[in-house]
């Protein structure tokens, strides 16, 4: 025996048809004052820079460097961005790019960065856990310092660093040649000030004993 039944379906169709879009961007021109890289290099903490951006209007433009790109926002009172950077050298002498009033335009980034002396790279090695409980592996992961700053010193002022040298080469080879007959001489010299020191407080002693004597005869 079959069965039929009637129902009703209701079907909706729905459609969205993007025609044309565009946003309307105005690049205003700007000012940059750029302040002198500061801060450490390899190590946890970074470098920082301050870049001062001045504009008509509120905008945001995009920095552009050799291993670095960041934004800074600018606006008509001079709005000042702290931007930190991570670099592994001392001496940081680089130029960025971006485009502020339909121009290119190039901010030069310089500094000398100290060495902070550290054997985690970054923050979240420090805080792993397989990091903390290997210490043996922790111990020969040494950051060591960039030698440049002390190379440039020595080449700018290379007469002093010339004297230098030589007078330490020649004060290791004197200590090497004529140490143990200076250490002897010392010691001579040591022993006879012992030696006299002793002499004259016995016969500082026997003279009070002496003066005592007498005073009971």
């Amino acid at each position: 025996m079959a069965e039929t039944s009637q129902g009703e379906v209701v079907l909706v169709l729905e459609a969205e048809m993007l025609v044309n879009s565009s946003d309307y961007i105005v690049d205003f021109p700007c000012e940059l004052q750029v302040s002198q890289l500061s801060g450490c290099y390899s190590c946890i903490e970074g470098s920082e820079i301050s870049i001062s951006c001045r504009s008509k209007q509120s905008q945001f433009i995009t920095l552009s460097c050799e291993s670095h790109e960041f934004t800074i926002e600018c606006g008509p009172h001079n709005i000042t961005t702290k931007q930190k950077l991570d670099f592994y050298s001392a001496f940081i002498d680089i130029t960025c790019h971006t485009q502020c009033g339909g121009s290119k335009a190039t901010v030069p980034i310089n500094g000398t960065l100290v060495y902070h002396p550290s054997t985690y790279q970054s923050v979240f090695q420090y805080n792993s856990v397989e990091e903390r409980n290997n210490s043996l592996f922790s111990l020969v992961e040494i950051n060591f310092p960039d030698l440049t700053p002390l190379l440039r010193t020595c080449v700018s002022h290379w007469k002093a660093a010339l004297v230098a040298v030589t007078a330490s080469i020649t004060m290791a080879g004197l200590t090497y040649l004529f140490g143990p007959v200076v250490i002897i001489t010392l010691l001579k010299i040591a022993f006879f000030v012992a030696r006299s020191v002793i002499t004259f407080v016995f016969y500082v002693i026997s003279k009070i004993l002496r003066l005592i004597l007498c005073s009971k005869k």
